[in-house]
């Protein structure tokens, strides 16, 4: 059995341990503390002495806040919307070699035009002339050429599966095959 540790006093994050309290049902040592902010919270032993436990949840609302808050002083404020997320997505893919779909697309060659990479403002006054909706997504006339406002256009998910290039076949190794 470990060795009893009294944390009693100590502060971790913002939280001050006061005494300890009931064991939890599963008999687990819990420890009640104070937090910063004035709340009042029943902590697990373990999550104190293994640094996970920093407030009483204060502290990860006040970090959602100020993420929130940071995307609405952006210069467009639509960075929760369904059209930057497609933007962001394409350069994603395009871009990022740690992205799934990568091998698809910037693997082999697909670019972003450097106007739309840019910027998102210019992405969307193209979307919206072009015939944007909710239920369309963003599809490549030619599949080898990159996005750009010329190669692109809005097109309903039937569309996309009619301008998919052919799967690649993998040739089969086994002994049967050859």
């Amino acid at each position: 059995m470990p060795k009893f540790i009294d944390l009693t006093g100590h502060k971790i994050g913002r939280l001050t341990v006061s005494y300890r309290a009931e064991n939890n049902k599963y008999g687990n040592t819990m420890w009640h503390c104070v937090c910063d902010c004035g709340n009042e919270k029943d902590v697990l032993s373990s999550t104190l002495l293994s640094g996970h436990a920093k407030s009483c949840g204060c502290y990860k609302t006040e970090h959602l806040k100020s993420q929130s808050r940071r995307a609405m002083n952006t210069k467009h404020g639509e960075s929760f919307t369904r059209l930057y997320r497609i933007w962001a997505g394409m350069i994603y893919r395009c871009m990022n070699p740690n992205s799934k779909d990568y091998p698809d697309y910037g693997g082999r060659g697909i670019t972003v035009c450097r106007e739309w990479r840019e910027s998102y403002i210019k992405f969307r006054d193209w979307a919206k002339a072009s015939g944007y909706e909710d239920r369309l997504t963003v599809d490549r006339k030619d599949n080898d050429r990159g996005y750009s406002a010329d190669n692109c256009r809005w097109a309903t998910a039937a569309q996309q599966c009619e301008n998919r290039r052919p799967a690649r076949r993998k040739r089969c190794e086994c002994n049967e095959c050859r």
